[in-house]
């Protein structure tokens, strides 16, 4: 989806687009996005500020670039 009207995209971002949307149906001949099934947790980890923000994120990106995962991830 991303490299083909966003060429420039980072490799990271296609995953996480294509990750947001991998679940969907057809409703009345059209195609409608499910929640994403990581939602619950993700919202459970910002509660508990488990989460990083945006700032340690991009902070953090060297090794989330180089296949390094964080606790809890997969």
């Amino acid at each position: 989806m991303g490299s083909a009207n966003f060429p420039e995209c980072p490799p990271w971002f296609n995953e996480g687009m294509g990750s947001l949307f991998e679940q969907s149906r057809e409703v009345d001949g059209h195609i409608r996005s499910l929640t994403n099934w990581r939602l619950a947790r993700l919202q459970q980890g910002i509660k508990a500020g488990r989460v990083l923000n945006t700032e340690n994120f991009y902070g953090e990106a060297g090794g989330a670039e180089s296949g390094e995962r964080s606790e809890g991830s997969g």
